[in-house]
C-alpha cells in the first residue's frame, strides 16, 4: 500500500487521482470546515498546530490496514500572501505555515525511516513565494507546472502536452465563500502525472 499524505488539501486537487487508484490510501486535512461537504474524506484540524496534527496523521498510518511500502507527503500552504495578483501583499509574509511545513516533513521522514517505508514530498506555491520559501526551506524550488511551484524530492512530473496539465475535472464553483479554493485546485492532470512517476520511477534499490 502507498499512502498519500495531502496537507492543506483545500479542494483536494493534488490527491484528485488517488481515488481512482485501489492501491493508495488517501489522507487529506485542512483547517476550513465549509471544504467537509466537498473534499472526500477530509479531516479538519489547525495545521498551524502541528504536535496536534501529527498525532491524527500519526494514527492514520497506524491504523492502515495492509503494509504501507511508500508515503508521498503534498503540502499546499495558502498562497494568498505571496501572490503577485494580490494588491495587498504583504511585504512580509507570515511564514507560520511554511516552518510548519518542514516539521511536518521532518516528523513523517522520521516515521518512514523507523518504519523502513520510502518517502518523498512536495510543497507546492506560487511564483511570489520563491524568495521566502527557498530561505525558510533551505533549498531552490524543485520545479515548475505553469503557475505552479514545487519544492521538494518527488520525480519529475511529465506531461504528453502543455495543455493536459491544466486539465481539471469539473466542481461546483456555486459557494462564492471556496472561490479561492476552486482557482487554487491543483488540476487533476497533475495529480495524475504525479501518481505515473512515483509508481514508475526506479532506483538503485530496484535493481539490487
Amino acid at each position: 500500500m502507498k499512502v498519500f499524505i495531502d496537507l492543506f488539501c483545500g479542494l483536494g486537487g493534488a490527491s484528485s487521482a488517488v481515488l481512482e487508484r485501489k492501491d493508495w490510501k488517501m489522507i487529506r486535512i485542512d483547517n476550513n470546515p465549509e471544504l467537509i461537504p466537498h473534499v472526500h474524506g477530509m479531516i479538519c484540524t489547525d495545521l498551524a498546530q502541528v504536535q496536534d496534527a501529527w498525532v491524527i496523521i500519526q494514527a492514520q498510518l497506524q491504523g492502515a490496514t495492509e503494509p504501507i511500502d511508500e508515503i508521498f507527503l503534498w503540502m499546499s500552504p495558502p498562497c494568498n500572501q505571496f501572490s503577485l495578483a494580490n494588491p495587498n501583499r504583504p511585504d512580509y509574509p507570515d511564514l507560520e505555515l511554511v516552518k510548519a511545513c518542514r516539521q511536518y516533513k521532518q516528523l513523517i521522514e522520521a516515521f518512514t525511516l523507523e518504519h523502513k517505508i520510502k518517502f518523498h514530498y512536495l510543497i507546492e506555491n506560487v511564483k511570489g513565494a520563491i524568495e521566502w520559501f527557498n530561505h525558510t526551506l533551505g533549498f531552490p524550488w524543485h520545479q515548475r507546472i505553469g503557475p505552479i511551484y514545487l519544492w521538494g524530492d518527488a520525480p519529475w512530473i511529465d506531461f504528453k502536452d502543455a495543455d493536459e496539465r491544466e486539465h481539471k475535472k469539473d466542481f461546483n464553483k456555486g459557494s462564492r465563500s471556496l472561490r479561492a479554493n476552486v482557482r487554487a485546485m491543483v488540476p487533476w492532470a497533475v495529480s495524475n502525472a504525479l501518481l505515473n512517476a512515483i509508481e514508475y520511477q526506479t532506483s538503485l534499490e530496484d535493481w539490487i
